[in-house]
């Protein structure tokens, strides 16, 4: 577990890390902005997108950077591991 963005961009290389899940509003590099890195340095690391602030757009444009689910909080905790169960089953993202 990191405690943000960068903490985590730091160990990319070094950390074996299956999933993703972050919230679009964080402090320092959003989770919008952690997605576009993602996608272009780990393109097969599955991303679970989630904010207490949900908009159309905000979900459309989490998925076409590449996020595998995109939550709004608050959601109930079985909505949460079904989607998780699921991002971690997903094949994939083309590079």
């Amino acid at each position: 577990m990191f405690s943000g963005a960068e903490p985590l961009l730091a160990k990319l290389d070094e950390a074996d890390i299956a999933l993703v899940v972050t919230d679009v509003q964080m402090p320092g590099l959003s989770g919008l902005d952690l997605l576009r890195i993602l996608a272009a340095q780990r393109p097969d690391l599955p991303v679970m997108v989630m904010t207490a602030y949900p908009s159309e757009a905000t979900r459309q444009r989490a998925l076409a950077l590449g996020a595998f689910a995109y939550c709004a909080k608050p959601f109930e905790a079985e909505h949460f591991e079904r989607t998780l169960k699921t991002v971690l089953g997903a094949p994939p993202r083309a590079g």
